[in-house]
């Protein structure tokens, strides 16, 4: 098999495990904030899309890993959200991860701002205030 076929192979799998444990650990935050997703968001008409999401690997992790996945809302925008997002596997740095979502009505998917109440939220839960847009 060609290397950079194996090559994209390896990247498309890292990047499978890497989203599955982000939308594990995303499920969590928003249960953590009260707002299990994506109940809690809907009844209260918005929804979140993601625009972009970035993955910078550090160094590698091998199967059966206990890994740690920390999350914390970095940046509060009008209608946006900036989520960090780093690996660990005890003390050492695997992945760092920014995903942004778009805070939006979820009949049209139109861009609306982000609710007070989800504002408020994440001030209280987050040990570091995220900055304001």
């Amino acid at each position: 098999m060609p290397t950079s076929l194996v090559l994209i192979i390896v990247t498309r799998l890292r990047m499978r495990v890497v989203t599955r444990r982000w939308l594990r650990t995303s499920k969590r935050y928003w249960r953590a904030l009260g707002f299990p997703y994506p109940d809690a968001l809907l009844a209260a008409g918005c929804d979140t899309f993601v625009v972009k999401a970035s993955i910078e690997y550090h160094a590698p992790a091998h199967y059966d890993d206990a890994l740690d996945v920390l999350v914390r809302v970095g940046r509060v925008g009008r209608t946006s959200m900036q989520f960090l997002i780093e690996v660990h596997r005890a003390a050492e740095h695997l992945i760092s991860a920014e995903v942004i979502y778009v805070m939006a009505d979820p009949h049209t998917r139109k861009p609306s701002p982000v609710p007070d109440f989800l504002r408020e939220a994440i001030s209280r839960h987050e040990t570091v205030p995220p900055l304001a847009k």
